[in-house]
């Protein structure tokens, strides 16, 4: 099928399942269309949760476990989602590019929506009926105040979640928890897209997305790991020496004893 064929115009999202090596398109890290998932980090049972229930359409890289891959593409199966391999990052930003940017932009679709809302001008209206004069009935719906929804401006979703989000909180319920504040505020945004740029900010303070990982471990200084590693061998030389010494003792008593047994062999033998 070709990507063409997927209708996003009436929503759903494109999610990008990554293998090793390959990182989250920077052109799209922050469009509210494109889910990105690590998958290579997947464990197989996780795969069905990690998909957003929106998908319309998959592109699937390289570098992804064995496991893994045979899940997912089970899953898209199921579903009956389009998935796209893709072995390059620039096949998946050109593929994204192709299945979006034909997609109107975000306020173009809540414009035309709060239009189609509005209700229509009564007919009867004009030349003086119902009071109304003819000047008032000829006004353009243009003129008519819409509520229109924008949706948010390139660039502010990491700072949104530069501003809100706890990164030492697991992703999925640190998402959840700033799409209350996204709605409280009036940020166009998803769960999906949330989570996303929640990887991305943990990625670049170096957090993993688990509550017992948030604080970074600092790397031990040389001279303490070398402390610790002359005193492991100074232990094991103590015993050593430990050791040694009571040969040693053992040894002497025995040529002691040899000693006196050779000299009272010989006094007899005078």
């Amino acid at each position: 099928m070709e990507p063409q064929r997927v209708d996003l115009s009436q929503g759903g999202i494109v999610t990008v399942c990554l293998g090793r090596g390959f990182d989250v398109t920077p052109e799209f890290q922050s469009h509210p269309r494109v889910h990105f998932v690590e998958a290579h980090r997947l464990r197989p049972q996780d795969v069905r949760q990690e998909l957003p229930p929106n998908t319309r359409a998959v592109v699937l890289t390289d570098a992804i476990p064995h496991a893994t891959s045979q899940r997912l593409i089970e899953e898209f199966k199921r579903r009956r989602l389009l998935y796209l391999p893709r072995k390059s990052s620039d096949a998946v930003r050109d593929t994204l590019r192709m299945l979006l940017t034909h997609l109107p932009a975000a306020d173009e679709q809540a414009e035309a929506a709060a239009a189609q809302a509005s209700p229509a001008p009564d007919a009867s209206s004009g030349n003086g009926n119902n009071g109304h004069s003819s000047a008032e009935a000829s006004t353009p719906a243009a003129a008519i105040p819409t509520v229109k929804r924008a949706m948010a401006p390139r660039g502010s979703m990491p700072e949104f979640v530069k501003q809100h989000a706890d990164l030492r909180e697991g992703t999925a319920a640190e998402a959840r928890r700033l799409m209350g504040i996204a709605r409280k505020l009036s940020f166009t945004t998803t769960v999906p897209s949330l989570e996303q740029a929640i990887r991305v900010a943990k990625r670049k303070v170096g957090v993993g997305d688990r509550p017992a990982s948030a604080t970074p471990q600092l790397p031990r200084l040389t001279a303490i790991a070398t402390l610790d590693e002359i005193l492991v061998q100074a232990e094991a030389l103590r015993k050593y020496v430990e050791t040694t010494e009571l040969e040693n003792v053992q040894l002497k008593a025995k040529l002691a004893r040899l000693t006196e047994s050779f000299q009272h062999v010989m006094s007899t033998q005078e």
